[in-house]
């Protein structure tokens, strides 16, 4: 809070109280498959992985959906994709594998032509639904 007179006095910012949004338990969010489970292709070659994912508090519950794609699971130098829920939009992380922050692009799934890329994933394309 903060108060200013019509000349020159000022209160300045000052903590008065603190207020916190009503807590609403998550619900149980299980990822029921991924579909093929394993892939072995030279690299380049065109894949389709199909997740299935379930929530006990329904679709509109999802927040992000990450899907590391590679050996090892810090998303370094991999095809690192995130699925924003609220924007509907899919994501694809940059080499240095931070999905708090930097991306290497992002596409809104709306079903129009468009594509993603970083080194590792030379181009992701989402296939409609």
């Amino acid at each position: 809070m903060a108060a200013r007179d019509n000349g020159t006095g000022n209160t300045h910012w000052q903590a008065m109280g603190a207020w916190q949004a009503p807590f609403t338990p998550p619900g149980t969010i299980s990822v029921t498959s991924l579909n093929p489970a394993r892939i072995a292709a030279p690299a380049g070659t065109p894949e389709t992985l199909t997740a299935v994912l379930t929530d006990t508090k329904g679709v509109g519950d999802f927040g992000a959906i990450n899907l590391p794609i590679d050996n090892f699971i810090d998303g370094r130098q991999a095809c690192y994709l995130a699925y924003a829920a609220a924007s509907n939009t899919l994501i694809l992380v940059d080499d240095a594998g931070d999905a708090g922050s930097n991306y290497a692009g992002s596409m809104v799934l709306n079903g129009s032509s468009a594509s993603i890329q970083n080194s590792q994933c030379p181009s992701a394309r989402p296939v409609p639904p």
